[in-house]
């Protein structure tokens, strides 16, 4: 779910299926469109503590799921609190007041300094505890009385499929800048290092020839048209599509031109 069919409406959201409650606090889950995205958000700005307000899904019955896992994305801005916290369940029914609830262990977004954060993979949650029963999965958002209240941001929830996430343990960071590989499995953010060549072809290239189209071909500038894969959209700036990391060491000049860029998306 990417939210994106709703208008920005959470009214649309609740008549597909979703809930939207909030147990204590008067300020309830919103849809927010930026950039031309839209997602899920919970905010205790403007409102009365304490905040307890929660996103359900539609009901699942985990039988029926290809793959039984969980995957979302997490974005936060802080806002200085001390107070406000985020977590995901499963609840038995879509009541949370009355529900039996069991926590998730998700990655989630971290407040940066100042503004909001990267969008961040929770990983695939494993849902085969709950084979053989129907479930609702449940995004809490808390705060007590503070000097400003976070607000947390949801979107991409994948349920019954495995969703985007780096393929190794790099972060993204100078020290430990994404592979082609982790791209390819979903690694996202602003801000990050990149390192390693790809291969590629154009829509409408023979596969006779793909070949010849070899990772030389690929100057600093049409690896910075990739960049649109860093925000898991095909492209659309390049012919080239990524597919695959090559595992041949990378020459210093190739070397230099790939990892000396920040790339700032």
């Amino acid at each position: 779910e990417n939210f994106d069919s709703y208008s920005a409406k959470i009214e649309n959201l609740a008549a597909n299926g979703w809930t939207y409650v909030s147990v204590k606090g008067n300020k309830d889950w919103f849809l927010r469109e930026f950039n031309g995205e839209t997602y899920a958000s919970a905010s205790g700005y403007k409102g009365t503590a304490p905040f307890d307000s929660w996103l359900i899904t539609p009901c699942i019955n985990v039988n029926k799921l290809a793959e039984k896992v969980l995957n979302f994305q997490t974005q936060v801005n802080g806002y200085g609190s001390t107070t406000s916290t985020f977590e995901v369940y499963v609840l038995d029914s879509n009541d949370p007041a009355t529900a039996n609830i069991t926590k998730l262990d998700a990655t989630m977004a971290t407040a940066p300094s100042d503004g909001y954060s990267d969008w961040v993979s929770s990983g695939n949650i494993d849902l085969s505890a709950w084979a053989g029963k129907k479930i609702f999965i449940g995004w809490r958002y808390q705060a007590t009385t503070d000097a400003n209240y976070a607000t947390w941001c949801v979107d991409n929830v994948l349920v019954g499929k495995k969703g985007a996430g780096p393929s190794s343990s790099n972060d993204g960071s100078e020290a430990k800048p994404y592979l082609a590989g982790d791209v390819l499995s979903g690694a996202a953010g602003t801000g990050v290092w990149v390192k390693g060549y790809i291969v590629g072809f154009s829509g409408g290239t023979n596969a006779a020839n793909a070949a010849k189209l070899l990772p030389k071909a690929l100057t600093l500038q049409t690896f910075s048209s990739l960049k649109v894969l860093l925000r898991k959209t095909w492209l659309t700036a390049s012919p080239f599509r990524f597919l695959q990391e090559l595992s041949a060491p990378l020459s210093t000049s190739k070397k230099t031109q790939l990892t000396s860029v920040k790339k700032s998306l």
